[in-house]
């Protein structure tokens, strides 16, 4: 809660001041609520999109719909609140959102990363040093990666 309140004085400080961090570094204020933003809306947008791609995935195939709610009421019950340490209970539901998850990616491509040594992979030398971007879209869209069984599992999709 102090988070939003330090968020909020930022939001509505009309005179922005800047801070002086060291001796080449300076912020503004209003960067500062910029940065702040963006990580919070990035967090929740991310997790958000993800929920309504499995919603519309599961209207799509009642059937998934159909067992999911099934399995959660067979372990959960309808008055019980579903937990962390109950997700291993539930299977078919993880399966679904896997999919989901394989099929809409938060992000088509990873973070970069960068190795720390020379190296080969797929017969393709990768340099010391260089930025590394992993397609994740096209990893998930290739059929020689992807398991066949867990999409006939859940309906095809």
């Amino acid at each position: 809660m102090i988070y939003a309140i330090i968020h909020l004085d930022f939001l509505y400080n009309p005179f922005p001041r800047t801070r002086r961090y060291s001796a080449n570094v300076y912020f503004i204020d209003t960067i500062l609520c910029d940065v702040n933003q963006d990580m919070v809306v990035g967090g929740t947008d991310t997790t958000s999109n993800t929920v309504e791609f499995a919603m519309a995935e599961m209207l799509n195939k009642l059937e998934v719909m159909r067992k999911s709610q099934q399995e959660l009421d067979t372990v959960i019950g309808r008055t019980n609140t579903l937990e962390e340490p109950n997700i291993h209970k539930l299977p078919y539901l993880k399966a679904v959102f896997r999919e989901v998850l394989r099929l809409h990616q938060v992000l088509p491509l990873m973070v970069p990363h960068c190795p720390s040594k020379s190296c080969t992979i797929g017969g393709y030398t990768i340099p010391k040093g260089v930025r590394v971007f992993v397609n994740v879209w096209a990893i998930h869209k290739d059929p020689s990666i992807v398991k066949t069984h867990q999409t006939s599992i859940l309906g095809g999709f």
